[in-house]
């Protein structure tokens, strides 16, 4: 910003933003692994002076963080749940927010279009192609003792360990079948 940044106006650009983008004001609730957003009723506070919180331990659950110091304005944000969710977007509306109150312009503020949260059900019901078994997930088979270490194979090539070498060629099994084979001369696939 070319001014000092007015703490309490973009404390209050924020609190604006809240109804307008949803998705980023909500908390992040923790069961074992797994990460799931729920309505956030406590205070979001921007802070002022930038070190980087800990989302969302420091932060009233939020997956969002906002401060400032000097004429700089800082976001940080729950990578792991905001990304690719318009964060982009997110930072414009409460910039324009904060403008329309510093300086009395009229920026257009509309409400953040957010992506309803993935139904996996839901995407393994459309798309059951994707539960098809592949070649990439057949076993392989090795036709000779697994060795630790890759040896030298056909022009100075590394040779896949458990693969045999049989008069500078080398074969492998795979478990539905096909062969691999390369000789002296031939570039081992991969």
């Amino acid at each position: 910003m070319k001014d000092p940044v007015d703490a309490e106006l973009l404390q209050q650009a924020c609190d604006e933003a809240r109804p307008l983008a949803g998705y980023f004001f909500q908390k992040v609730i923790w069961e074992k692994r797994e990460a799931h957003l729920a309505p956030n009723d406590a205070p979001f506070r921007v802070r002022i002076g930038h070190v980087q919180p800990h989302i969302p331990e420091d932060t009233d659950d939020y997956q969002l963080a906002c401060s400032c110091e000097g004429n700089q304005i800082f976001f940080d944000w729950f990578h792991f749940l905001a990304d690719g969710r318009g964060g982009s977007q997110l930072m414009t509306l409460v910039l324009k927010l904060y403008c329309n109150l510093r300086y009395g312009t009229a920026f257009a503020c509309e409400p953040l279009v957010s992506d309803p949260p993935y139904d996996i059900e839901d995407i393994l019901a459309r798309y059951p192609e994707s539960q098809v078994e592949n070649d990439m997930q057949k076993e392989v088979t090795q036709t000779s003792e697994a060795k630790a270490s890759a040896r030298p194979g056909p022009a100075g090539q590394a040779e896949p360990a458990g693969c045999r070498s049989a008069a500078g060629g080398q074969t492998v099994q795979r478990a539905d079948g096909p062969l691999l084979q390369g000789g002296p001369g031939v570039p081992w696939p991969g």
